[in-house]
This record gives structure tokens, sequence and C-alpha cells, in this order.
């Protein structure tokens, strides 16, 4: 759900943060963890700025290492959101395992490569 509140165009929190308050009134969410939600939205939209900031600044190569993270909390939060959080947690500790399986065989790879070629 918190990622779900990033993906929200700015112009909707006030919408958000007003549903929240008739989830209040109407007896669907306890008062601390509306808190806990208006809060979460008023630091994402006071982080935003500096977040873009601090992504303009950032050198190319570094926001390419930072691109895989990326992809792995967002094929996270979607496989959470379909088939629940262990097979999530349990899919990105498969899919992290085999990146560092690949990061440890690839020199070796092209070692033997190198070699079987000449």
């Amino acid at each position: 759900m918190s990622l779900l509140w990033a993906l929200l165009p700015d112009e909707f929190m006030p919408l958000a943060i007003a549903g929240i308050g008739l989830a209040v009134i109407l007896g669907f969410l306890r008062l601390r963890k509306a808190a806990a939600l208006i809060g979460g939205i008023c630091l994402l939209l006071i982080s935003g700025p500096f977040f873009d900031s601090l992504f303009d600044a950032l050198p190319t190569w570094i926001f390419l290492l930072m691109l895989p993270i990326l992809a792995i909390v967002i094929i996270r939060w979607l496989v959470r959101l379909v088939i629940g959080e262990r097979a999530a947690d349990h899919l990105v500790g498969s899919l992290a395992a085999d990146l560092i399986r690949g990061i440890i065989v690839f020199p070796f790879r092209v070692l033997g490569l190198l070699f079987r070629r000449q």
C-alpha cells in the first residue's frame, strides 16, 4: 500500500486525505492507522522535491546501478499484491540469489570464452 501512495499524483492527495477522514468517521479505519497514513502522505509530499533534486544531481552510472533495485522493488510490490507477502519475499530472495550467483560466475565465463577461442 505504501508504494500505491507514491504512484498517485500530488493533486489527488487532498482527496485521499479526505477519504481517510471519511473512513475514520465511518469506522473503517482506526485513528492511529489514519494518522500514520496521513503522516506518510505528508512526508511523501514534503520529500518529493528533495528526491527530484537528488536524482537530477546523480551521475548517470549511479542512476543505472539503482535501476535493478527499483525493478526488484516494483516486482516485489506487484507479486505481493497478487499472490501474497511470503511468496513475494521468497521470489525476491530467489532473484537476489540468482543475481549474486551471476555476478560471481561472470568472470569465469568470460575467461572460459577467451581461452576457448584461442
